[in-house]
């Protein structure tokens, strides 16, 4: 006759010395949390993503050329698209973005400087600007699918990744030339 008040005592102190064994790490964070770097990771790229709207609008109404400006609508609703599963995935991993933005809250330089120029010039510069934008995404994208052990932030990533390099293929055959800076004296160096 078993007189203990559990009614099955071997399972429940099977039980225990399961949870004793487990991994400390197992508990120890909210799966998820991502780390510092992947939080930084996704920061920066929300204000990436909100430059890459900014002057992809600006592309598609001041630029006199229409093939620039169907690229800078694609890359306008790419980016607002992707702006919007990064912020969806930003929630469930606890990051605040708006602090990034705040923090980058002062005018973009970037921006400012290509109002100035029109026709070739704005275009050149646009197209500059997207080359030079999309490798320095790229690379921080890479370096997230290889080196991030978040599972759900590597797939975002990857799929990201994909884009980034189509929109940088096509600012690369849209440009008049990849020596812009020697060629042209009017570039401008931001």
């Amino acid at each position: 006759m078993n007189t203990s008040p559990l009614p099955f005592p071997g399972l429940v102190l099977t039980l225990g010395a399961l949870l004793l064994l487990a991994p400390a790490h197992h508990f120890a964070q909210k799966p998820n949390r991502l780390g510092p770097a992947e939080r930084q990771f996704l920061q920066n790229e929300y204000v990436a993503g909100k430059d890459f709207v900014a002057l992809a609008t600006e592309a598609a109404n001041q630029s006199d050329s229409e093939d620039v400006r169907a690229f800078a609508r694609t890359l306008l609703n790419d980016h607002q698209l992707a702006n919007g599963k990064l912020a969806k995935l930003a929630a469930t991993k606890e990051v605040e973005l708006e602090t990034a933005s705040n923090e980058a809250a002062t005018p973009d330089e970037r921006l400012t400087a290509l109002r100035q120029l029109k026709g070739d010039l704005f275009n050149q510069e646009f197209l500059t600007l997207m080359i030079g934008m999309h490798s320095e995404s790229i690379d921080h994208f890479e370096k997230a699918t290889t080196d991030s052990p978040d599972l759900d932030l590597k797939k975002w990533a990857d799929e990201r990744l994909t884009r980034l390099k189509a929109h940088l293929d096509q600012a690369n055959k849209l440009s008049p030339s990849k020596t812009a800076n020697k060629e042209n004296p009017h570039h401008l160096v931001l």
